[in-house]
């Protein structure tokens, strides 16, 4: 079966946790509270404690409904299913958001709160993945006509963020980011998942060419980015994609091949 970097333990790692050198180990440590606890229901914070050798004041916390941000993230993603792997409907979904976030979208620096840049064309396939990985989103700057709105989580959007940042999705600002590359899983998954990767992709950044029905667009990034990005396109579409100064252009057969020759995107 293939597998993704996004695990319980890559989620819990993107995490800062003071005192601890790998935070999983602290998501570790509140499972075996759980255990513990559940195998001894009436005992006290401090015999807990003892049993399990960790500070009173942090049983206590957890037996007051506190968890640790790591376990707290992966019980989020564990409910909604962002772990079941590349068959899923919430991968296909958490595909299309890293697609989004390279050719529409960022993610904060600090927060790693998503934000996804859309149209009235796009702004239903960001809602409807949104919708799938159970996640509930707000509307920003619609009635700002000098900019584009954006549709941002209103809950677990830091963990959502994460997932995407795991999968491979860059945080902060792309235009310092000249190295990133396209996510790794790329190159194992599906056609019909590498294609939807590359249609948010195009979809987002494209410019038609005239009656050629040759698409271009123009990506700030380096060569070796941009060229990997056109061999994507390239396999998906199975014509001849070329990159020439900061531009990708599909030939009028890799249009034809992924849209059909007289289909608007």
């Amino acid at each position: 079966m293939i597998t993704t970097k996004l695990t319980p333990k890559s989620l819990a790692r993107t995490y800062n946790v003071q005192n601890r050198a790998d935070p999983w180990d602290a998501v570790e440590d509140y499972q075996e509270y759980l255990d513990v606890a559940a195998r001894h229901p009436d005992s006290g914070s401090s015999a807990l404690a003892s049993k399990l050798e960790m500070p009173r004041g942090r049983i206590r916390a957890w037996e007051n409904g506190a968890k640790p941000d790591p376990a707290r993230a992966v019980e989020v993603a564990e409910q909604r299913g962002w772990f079941e792997g590349v068959d899923s409907d919430e991968f296909a979904a958490l595909n299309q958001l890293v697609a989004w976030i390279l050719s529409g979208g960022s993610i904060s620096t600090g927060t790693y709160v998503p934000h996804f840049a859309v149209d009235d064309a796009t702004e239903p396939r960001v809602t409807d993945a949104l919708d799938t990985l159970g996640i509930d989103w707000r509307r920003e700057r619609a009635d700002e006509s000098d900019r584009a709105t954006e549709i941002v989580p209103t809950d677990h959007a830091s963990v959502l963020g994460r997932a995407l940042v795991v999968l491979g999705a860059p945080q902060g600002d792309k235009s310092d980011q000249s190295e990133f590359s396209l996510p790794e899983y790329l190159d194992d998954v599906s056609d019909e998942l590498r294609y939807e990767f590359v249609d948010v992709y195009i979809r987002n950044r494209q410019t038609p060419q005239g009656e050629r029905f040759m698409m271009g667009f123009r990506e700030e990034r380096s060569e070796a980015y941009l060229q990997e990005l056109a061999n994507l396109i390239e396999d998906v579409a199975g014509e001849p994609v070329t990159v020439s100064e900061k531009n990708i252009y599909l030939s009028s057969e890799a249009a034809d091949a992924l849209y059909g020759k007289f289909r608007s995107l």
